[in-house]
């Protein structure tokens, strides 16, 4: 008896599909510079709103950028500018006050870089060990099936178990510790606070340097 054929194309399985990518600001800004009034201006009780609040007691800021100096060190660069939408870049400014100012906040994304990245051997930016804790907890909170391929298949039945679910034929051994975290209790989500866990513990006290 022959075996009987089946055409691929009598069965659609996705018609539609949405990418989304998303990208650093650059138009961002990075740092707010702030100055407290000038003591002669406001003296003991501000003479013009009686300490309730007006210009001429409040902070002056002023925005800018930052640049990275020694990514080793964590090296951070602010200065005033304004961003240039026909050159699409941000330019230089002058200080709104002339002085130094008393206090910035700065706006930056940190991360851990591969290794190989960082050594020009790389273009993904992106360690192994994160990816594979990101795709392990992305996986863990999928809401539909993925194909019954195999492996594929193995690993996301892996990493979507419950391990605070306790059943007659499955018995967990999960620490309370592990369970008790901010991702979840599926096997995705508990390796995945086991793996940022670990980080914390690494933290030292340094000096930040502008």
């Amino acid at each position: 008896t022959p075996t009987p054929t089946v055409d691929l194309d009598d069965f659609v399985y996705v018609t539609t599909a949405e990418i989304w990518r998303e990208y650093n600001d650059p138009t961002a800004t990075s740092a707010v510079f702030y100055w407290e009034p000038e003591p002669s201006n406001v003296g003991a009780l501000c003479s013009s709103c009686g300490g309730t609040g007006c210009v001429r007691c409040t902070l002056t800021s002023q925005n800018g950028c930052l640049h990275i100096r020694d990514a080793e060190r964590g090296w951070l660069v602010p200065m005033p500018g304004t961003y240039d939408d026909t050159d699409a870049q941000w330019e230089s400014a002058t200080w709104s006050v002339c002085r130094d100012p008393d206090e910035v906040k700065l706006y930056y994304y940190a991360g851990n870089l591969s290794e190989l990245n960082r050594a020009g051997r790389r273009c993904e930016p992106l360690s192994d060990p994160w990816a594979r804790v990101i795709a392990g907890m992305a996986t863990a909170r999928l809401h539909r099936p993925i194909c019954a391929c195999g492996n594929v298949a193995g690993f996301a039945e892996s990493m979507q178990s419950d391990l605070a679910e306790s059943t007659r034929d499955v018995g967990r051994s999960t620490p309370w510790s592990l369970l008790d975290n901010p991702f979840g209790t599926k096997r995705g989500e508990v390796e995945a606070w086991r793996y940022v866990s670990r980080l914390t513990r690494k933290r030292h006290a340094g000096v930040g340097t502008v």
